[in-house]
């Protein structure tokens, strides 16, 4: 396992999985909760799979984490919920 950071071009699918926790992000729209991690352990499934985004004009330098089996934008923020997704591709600033 690498200790580099690396952001992916835009296109290829990702799964992102945290490095301590081993447990790999997902977004689903199928059943609750819609948004969450789950370990490696346990297998890979199609809804733990993101596409990058990256932003234009306002959005620039930018990137949104686009899950590919709910369609939905990841965020996280200061307000409730803290974090989630949604839809828009990260036309929204805490998105």
């Amino acid at each position: 396992m690498s200790s580099a950071f690396y952001v992916p071009p835009a296109g290829p699918r990702s799964r992102l999985i945290g490095y301590v926790s081993q447990c790999a992000i997902f977004s689903r729209s199928t059943a609750e909760p819609y948004v969450g991690h789950y370990s490696v352990s346990h297998g890979e499934y199609p809804d733990q799979w993101f596409t990058l985004l990256y932003g234009t004009s306002g959005h620039a330098g930018l990137c949104a984490i686009k899950g590919q089996a709910s369609g939905e934008v990841l965020f996280s923020r200061s307000k409730s919920p803290s974090v989630g997704h949604i839809e828009g591709d990260g036309t929204y600033n805490d998105k």
